[in-house]
C-alpha cells in the first residue's frame, strides 16, 4: 500500500518489479458491489500516487478498463487490456 492523507490504503494487485515502473492498478470488489463513480475515485487515488498507464475495476461480473493519458490526464475506456508483458 501507500500514504495517502494519513490513511493506510491497501491494493488487490499491485506488482513491483523494482527496475520497472508500475503500469496497472487493479481494485477487486465483491460481486454485489456496484462499480461506480465512488470505485473509480478510489482506484484514481491511488493512480495520484502511482500514475500508471492502466487501470481496472472489476466485481467479479464486470471488467472496466482504462488507459490515463499522464501527461493530458485524459482517461479513455478501453474493451480490453492491450498485452502488457
Amino acid at each position: 500500500g501507500i500514504e495517502q492523507d494519513d490513511l493506510q490504503h491497501l491494493f488487490e494487485s499491485y506488482q513491483d518489479f523494482s527496475a520497472q515502473q508500475a503500469v496497472l492498478v487493479v481494485e477487486c470488489k465483491a460481486p454485489e458491489v456496484e462499480l461506480n463513480e465512488h470505485v473509480f475515485h478510489q482506484i484514481a487515488s491511488y493512480n495520484h500516487e502511482m500514475k500508471v498507464s492502466y487501470l481496472m475495476m472489476t466485481n467479479g461480473l464486470k471488467p472496466i478498463y482504462c488507459h490515463v493519458n499522464q501527461s493530458s490526464g485524459k482517461l479513455d475506456y478501453l474493451e480490453s487490456l492491450p498485452k502488457l508483458v
